[in-house]
């Protein structure tokens, strides 16, 4: 498995930062393992699922087709405008490169290639970006459209990237002797920007509207920088693994965690939750939810993607641990904003920690797995819950794109 910068040679005042580095890549393989397992468990649910619904096939025919395609109507579906991919599939023969593709509004489920999406240990694995997924592929940063209809392209030979605050584009990562060297490109085609070389034993996380994200030292401390400057930490100087969820304006991390072990993995719990905006300086902080252990990074964070925070900047979705022992946790939906109340409890929202949520394009909505390992959709706005017959959310990514007009 490999991480950013993990081709570097060694230098005697990196071994710090190394044994860091060295734990978090244990942790991201605990949680792979943990995550295959479910996704197998899931896969072997949504099999059950069309064969109930009277249009699936049997087991076997989760392999990917020449078509790639299944689609079988839900007897319950959401009823609301909007395309969900979730990623891998079970297999065993598709379970790296198929994925789901469910018409929220139909209960229409198709299963697609995902074309040349390669194992490792990347961060991130694939994120959207407009109607747009770039993933990690076997020829480097790849892109295609949302739905995995059309051909993909490859944007550079590079695996590694990170979410750009341009519109339509992502950095591009390259490994250089001195320091790592980010560069901008458009994911729908043209010529890629100016490249930067980031400050010396940095890593890039996230491109903001204050300059870009990276963890760097010391123990892998996340600062903003901008070009010219030396490097910010955030406030609190909180790391890396304790990062729940980064965009644009506002970066989202765990103070005061600690480490715990559940009955099959480990975790660290955070009894506050700070939640950062860049661009204007403030800070929301948010104490764990009385009669929980603390505030948890939901799904394979580290390996895939993590759409906690809602598209328009206004909330997160947060999980909390109810059973240290049992990795059970429950959702809830933080307010952001000067006068923010309270964290309010989603409805039937237990779930283990490896559960993953995502919230409409519009930030309406918010997916997640409820009673019966079923997607379930909860509107803030409304205090709403809509139960579907989808079963869910114990993948390594997922993600929700509008419908085609």
């Amino acid at each position: 498995m490999k991480t950013i910068g993990a081709t570097r040679p060694r230098r005697a005042h990196e071994d710090a930062q190394a044994v860091v580095r060295q734990a978090r890549r244990r942790q991201r393989r605990r949680r792979l393992v943990t995550a295959v397992a479910a996704v197998l468990a899931a896969g072997g649910a949504l099999g059950g699922y069309a064969a109930a619904t009277g249009t699936g096939h049997p087991r076997s025919a989760h392999t990917v087709s020449g078509t790639g395609h299944r689609s079988p109507p839900g007897p319950r579906t959401l009823g609301i405008g909007a395309t969900m991919l979730m990623w891998p599939s079970a297999g065993p023969e598709s379970w790296m490169s198929g994925a789901y593709v469910d018409d929220l509004s139909t209960g229409r489920l198709v299963l697609r290639q995902l074309p040349g999406i390669i194992p490792g240990d990347y961060s991130p694995y694939l994120v959207t970006v407009g109607r747009r997924l770039v993933y990690v592929g076997q020829h480097g940063t790849t892109v295609i459209a949302a739905d995995l209809t059309g051909k993909p392209r490859v944007l550079g030979t590079t695996p590694f990237f990170a979410p750009s605050a341009e519109p339509g584009h992502v950095w591009l990562l390259y490994d250089r002797k001195a320091a790592h060297v980010a560069r901008p490109v458009p994911v729908t085609g043209g010529r890629p920007g100016p490249a930067v070389a980031l400050p010396r034993e940095t890593f890039l996380v996230q491109g903001t509207g204050r300059g870009l994200l990276l963890e760097g030292p010391p123990n892998g401390t996340l600062q903003l920088w901008t070009p010219g400057h030396a490097p910010t930490p955030l406030p609190h100087s909180p790391v890396w693994v304790h990062l729940f969820a980064a965009d644009t304006r506002l970066a989202a991390y765990g103070t005061g965690c600690k480490h715990l072990t559940a009955s099959s993995f480990e975790y660290d719990a955070c009894p506050e939750l700070r939640v950062f905006d860049v661009v204007t300086g403030r800070l929301d902080s948010f104490r764990a939810p009385p009669g929980t252990t603390g505030w948890v990074q939901n799904g394979i964070r580290p390996l895939g993607m993590n759409n906690g925070i809602s598209p328009l900047d206004t909330m997160l979705a947060a999980e909390a641990v109810t059973s240290a022992r049992r990795g059970r946790t429950r959702l809830f939906v933080l307010p952001l904003g000067p006068w923010h109340p309270r964290p309010t409890a989603v409805p039937s929202s237990a779930a283990l920690m490896t559960a993953m949520t995502t919230w409409s394009a519009d930030g309406s909505w918010l997916f997640y797995q409820g009673p019966g390992g079923h997607l379930w959709a909860y509107q803030y706005a409304t205090g709403q819950a809509r139960p579907s017959a989808i079963p869910c959310c114990q993948y390594t990514a997922m993600a929700t794109i509008p419908s085609p007009p």
